[in-house]
């Protein structure tokens, strides 16, 4: 995917998100491969994917088992499906699609 480099001098820089989730610290994000969609880790052990067509949260993601803290998200590259890493050594793959 090619991204468009930003020129800090022309002052065009991407909306701000002004949101905040109510799931503890972020650990970790990722963007989908058409950057519509945002998966962020987060320190309660849950995994929130942000939608940024709604402007909301997509869905949200958490193993009854684990409260650890998620350390990395990853999307698979259809966008169907996130891997979670976890700070307990698990990992968990959920399927992201809407």
């Amino acid at each position: 995917m090619n991204a468009p480099i930003i020129d800090p001098l022309q002052g065009d820089f991407p909306e701000v998100i002004e949101e905040y989730l109510e799931h503890g610290v972020m650990k970790c994000i990722a963007f989908n491969r058409r950057g519509t969609l945002l998966a962020a880790g987060c320190s309660d052990g849950s995994c929130v994917i942000w939608d940024f067509e709604t402007r909301g949260i997509a869905k949200e993601f958490r193993d009854k088992d684990s409260v650890a803290a998620i350390t990395s998200v990853c999307w698979s590259k259809n966008g169907h499906r996130i891997l979670v890493a976890a700070a307990d050594k698990s990992l968990t793959l959920w399927d992201g699609h809407r």
